[in-house]
């Protein structure tokens, strides 16, 4: 079955041919390769949309970690950050009174974490306990590690790293 298009003409010309006619075979062509190069762009905004959701929530828990920290200094007692691993979130509360929560915060289902501890204590002076935190998505992972009580981001795809 063949879409046929009619030709419209301006007002006061003629047409002396009124052959209706089809589309050719390289215009089917040239619309099939276009609408590969849209679909290969759409894929590839996917795959960015991913490193980007990864790479806001890596931030967000760098924020955190700093809220808990401060919490630490500023309350003079030792704060905890823990995640719970069975409702995909995490909560930081005071030690000496656990019915404190100070936060709690979802994470995207998309994004599994690695991490060395799942409690990581923050200290009136400032300090911490030690950790290592690799959240991934897809192929792409970004890794915390605090070495000398900070916090520092480092991502990790293929050879290439990122400091935040």
């Amino acid at each position: 079955m063949a879409l046929k298009v009619r030709m419209i003409l301006p007002i006061g010309k003629s047409n002396s041919s009124t052959n209706l006619r089809g589309f050719t075979l390289i215009e089917l062509l040239l619309v099939l390769i276009l609408l590969g190069v849209v679909l290969g762009m759409s894929v590839s905004a996917f795959s960015r949309g991913n490193a980007y959701e990864l790479k806001q929530f890596s931030r967000q828990l760098l924020i955190d970690f700093r809220v808990a920290q401060t919490a630490a200094i500023n309350r003079n007692a030792t704060v905890r950050f823990a995640f719970d691993r069975s409702n995909h979130s995490y909560m930081i509360n005071v030690v000496s009174q656990p019915e404190a929560l100070l936060l709690k915060r979802s994470m995207s289902s998309k994004i599994a974490l690695v991490s060395s501890v799942d409690v990581i204590d923050f200290f009136p002076d400032g300090s911490s306990g030690q950790a290592q935190i690799t959240a991934v998505c897809g192929e792409i992972q970004y890794s915390i590690n605090n070495k000398m009580h900070r916090f520092q981001w480092v991502v990790e795809n293929g050879d290439t790293q990122e400091n935040l």
